[in-house]
């Protein structure tokens, strides 16, 4: 891990110089529900919100051009989560109410409810918090970009 930690920071740090930012970056091996092993690289620093962009749009291409480089000459190639000044943790709370705020009025009105489109990752997150309760479901509809939520009463 410790070679793939100074890799991993080497790369991000030539992006950041060629930007002329600067940030803190922190390598570490992290599980998702599924049990995958991904590497979750945090980057911490003023000036970095342009990395993220509108809904998160500049972190995900920032995300895709850096594991493009870490996995190019690979066989053992490794997924890395990009998180900037823990916007990935305030977006999904964010969209976790979204969906709350969406459920509570499901079941007040017996009617459904269409969200603003999102990308699989973000309706990933609307989809498992609507799963956690009984009286509603919700299914995408749609394609992408423009592919959205529906949340149904039960």
């Amino acid at each position: 891990m410790n070679e793939i930690n100074k890799e991993i920071k080497s790369l991000i740090n030539n992006f950041l110089d060629i930007l002329n930012l600067q940030g803190d970056i922190n390598v570490s091996l992290s599980e998702d529900d599924n049990g995958k092993k991904y590497i979750l690289v945090e980057i911490s620093g003023e000036k970095l919100s342009e990395l993220i962009g509108y809904h998160g749009k500049s972190l995900n291409s920032f995300q895709h051009i850096i594991n493009l480089g870490f996995n190019r000459n690979r066989e053992d190639r490794m997924r890395i989560i990009l998180d900037i000044n823990g916007y990935r943790k305030k977006r999904e709370d964010y969209l976790r109410s979204v969906a709350q705020r969406a459920i509570v009025n499901v079941k007040e009105t017996r009617q459904s409810m269409s969200l603003t489109p999102m990308n699989p990752a973000d309706r990933r997150i609307v989809h498992l918090e609507v799963k956690k309760d009984e009286d509603v479901g919700s299914e995408s509809e749609g394609s992408d970009p423009n592919r959205y939520i529906v949340i149904k009463p039960n």
